[in-house]
C-alpha cells in the first residue's frame, strides 16, 4: 500500500482472511501504515532513517523470526533506522513467543488468527511507537528461548544470534559515547568557567548531537544538549568579555577527517565578487548553531530555514548560489523540497542542492539525487568539507578574521 507519507508501522504478510482483520484494525487506529508481502521492501524500509515498527504476520512463530533475522542479516553491514519488532502469531505458539519476547529475541506478540484481544493488539503497537523514543540497551540472553525452541533449524538459531550481537552492539556504542562525552561535557563547563581552553573530544560530542533521537534515552540526548547550550553560553560570554564584541562567534579547535563531497553537478558557477547567498535547511537547534560558526567567519549571506514550508517559502522568494538540504524535516523530507524546486519554475530551479545527512546510509540520498540534488555530505559539516564546497562551486566567501 503505497504512500506519500513515509509509514510508521509496517505489517510484513498476511494474506488471509483473518489476517485482514488485524490489518484493518491497525489502520482503523495508526497512520502512516503500510503493508507489504516483499521482504526487499522490508529491506529498503529499514535503510531509511526514520524509526519503524515492524510488525511480521505468520502461520508460525519460526516463519517471523526467519524473515525478521533474514532482513536484517542482509542490511547488516549499512546504517539502518532503528526500529521495534512485534509477531503476530496463532495462539498455539504463544508460549514461544513469550519466551522470545522475555529473551529479547522479538520485542512483542499478538495472537491473532482470530484476534482475541482488540484493545491489547492498540496498547501493545502503542507501547512499541512510544518506545522507540526511549531506547534502553536490552539484556540480549538466548538460553530462555533456546530451550523453548529445540526445534528450530540450526541456521535459523544462528541468524537469530547473529542479528542480536548486532543490535546489542550498535546500542552499546553510542550508549558509551553518550555517557563519556555528558562527563567531559560538565569538566569543560567548570574549566570555561576559569577561564581556561577545555578539553572536549568533539568528535564524540558531535557525533551525539546528530544521533537520531531515538537512539538515546530522552534523559541522556537532553541532558548533552543542555550541557552543550551552557558550554556555548560561557564560550560566547567569555569572547565578548576578552574582545568586546557583542557579536562575535565561537567555534571550538574541531579536528575532524572530512567525510568528502559526492557530486554529480555538470554546471560550474561563475565567481562572484559579491557575498554568496546560502540557505541552510536543518530542524536541529545545535547542530544548526553548530554549523552556523563554520560560516560565521566567511562573508556569505546566510539564510536558515527549520522545516519543508519555510525553506520553501525561502527558496521561492530569493534565488541563492547553493542550498543545504536536511534529508529529514519535522513536516517534510529534504528529497520533496529538492523535486518541488527543480520542478517548479522558480528562482532556484538550477541552484546546486547538497544534502546533508545524519548517517551513512545512502538510500535517500540516492533518490534526492535522482530527483536532482547536486551532491551530499555526512553532518557534521566540518570546515574542510565547506571549503571544498566553495571551491566546487566557485563561490568567493572569503574568510575573515
Amino acid at each position: 500500500m503505497p504512500s506519500t507519507t513515509i509509514a510508521n508501522v509496517i505489517i510484513v504478510g498476511g494474506n488471509s482472511q483473518q489476517d485482514q482483520a488485524l490489518i484493518d484494525l491497525v489502520n482503523d487506529y495508526f497512520k502512516a501504515v503500510e503493508t507489504t508481502q516483499d521482504l526487499k521492501q522490508v529491506c529498503k524500509l529499514m535503510l531509511e532513517p526514520k524509526s519503524k515498527l515492524f510488525v511480521f504476520i505468520g502461520n508460525t512463530l519460526g516463519i517471523c523470526l526467519a524473515s525478521y533475522y533474514k532482513c536484517l542479516s542482509v542490511i547488516k553491514k549499512s546504517a539502518h533506522c532503528e526500529h521495534k519488532v512485534v509477531t503476530a502469531i496463532p495462539r498455539k505458539y504463544e508460549h514461544e513467543a513469550f519466551q522470545a519476547y522475555q529473551d529479547h529475541v522479538i520485542d512483542d506478540y499478538l495472537v491473532c488468527r482470530p484476534i482475541y484481544e482488540k484493545n491489547r493488539t492498540v496498547q501493545v503497537l502503542q507501547k512499541q511507537l512510544h518506545e522507540l523514543k526511549q531506547t534502553k540497551v536490552a539484556n540480549y540472553s538466548l538460553a530462555g528461548f533456546l530451550d523453548a525452541s529445540t526445534h528450530y533449524s540450526d541456521e535459523l538459531i544462528a541468524l537469530i544470534t547473529e542479528g542480536l550481537a548486532e543490535k546489542h552492539k550498535k546500542n552499546s556504542k553510542l550508549q558509551s559515547i553518550s555517557q563519556t562525552t555528558e562527563l567531559y561535557l560538565e569538566d569543560a563547563i567548570k574549566q570555561i568557567q576559569q577561564q581556561r581552553i577545555p578539553q572536549l573530544n568533539f568528535d564524540d560530542l558531535l557525533q551525539t548531537l546528530v544521533a537520531p533521537p531515538y537512539l538515546l534515552p530522552v534523559d541522556v540526548s537532553q541532558s548533552i544538549k543542555q550541557k552543550t547550550t551552557e558550554l556555548l553560553h560561557y564560550a560566547f560570554e567569555l569572547l565578548q568579555n576578552e574582545t568586546g564584541l557583542a557579536n562575535s562567534s565561537f567555534e571550538p579547535p574541531i579536528q575532524l577527517d572530512n567525510e568528502g563531497i559526492e557530486n554529480n553537478h555538470t554546471g560550474i558557477l561563475e565567481l562572484s565578487e559579491t557575498e554568496p547567498g546560502i540557505l541552510l535547511v536543518e530542524d536541529d537547534v545545535l547542530s544548526l548553531q553548530l554549523s552556523k560558526t563554520l560560516f560565521a567567519k566567511r562573508s556569505v549571506a546566510l539564510d536558515t530555514a527549520s522545516n519543508g514550508n519555510s525553506a520553501l517559502r525561502k527558496i521561492n522568494e530569493k534565488q541563492y548560489s547553493l542550498i543545504l538540504m536536511d534529508i529529514n524535516l519535522p513536516d517534510s523530507s529534504g528529497v520533496h523540497v529538492v523535486e518541488s524546486t527543480i520542478g517548479g519554475d522558480g528562482p532556484n530551479k538550477k541552484t546546486p542542492f547538497i544534502m546533508l545527512s545524519g548517517n551513512k546510509s545512502k538510500s535517500m540520498v540516492d533518490e534526492a539525487i535522482k530527483t536532482g540534488a547536486t551532491g551530499y555530505l555526512v553532518k557534521p559539516l566540518k570546515s574542510a568539507s565547506i571549503d571544498k564546497l566553495f571551491a566546487r562551486f566557485k563561490l568567493s566567501g572569503k574568510t575573515t578574521d
